[in-house]
């Protein structure tokens, strides 16, 4: 691990709460970092537990979902946007 992957990771331990926000903002800055890497095994892991199964199958949705997709790609359009500064600021 880099000088600056190790900056974020350690800022991610002491702000629990960032993670999503990093992670949005490497998408732009470094995607291929250590930190987004790490981050989709665990996505790996969770979506292969057959415990968890129920999350990740396809289930009928009313006409209200529309409103649901619309507000998750506002907030995912917001995360990268501050997560971008985010990193850029640990990493300065």
């Amino acid at each position: 691990m880099s000088e600056r992957e190790r900056r974020r990771l350690a800022f991610i331990h002491r702000h629990p709460w960032a993670l999503g926000f990093v992670d949005a903002g490497l998408t732009l800055i470094d995607s291929a970092s250590e930190i987004r890497h790490r981050i989709y095994i665990m996505f790996s892991i969770l979506e292969s537990s057959p415990r968890y199964h129920h999350r990740f199958l396809p289930v009928r949705r009313g006409w209200w979902y529309s409103t649901v997709v619309g507000s998750t790609v506002i907030t995912g359009v917001t995360r990268t946007i501050i997560g971008t500064i985010l990193v850029k600021v640990i990493t300065q």
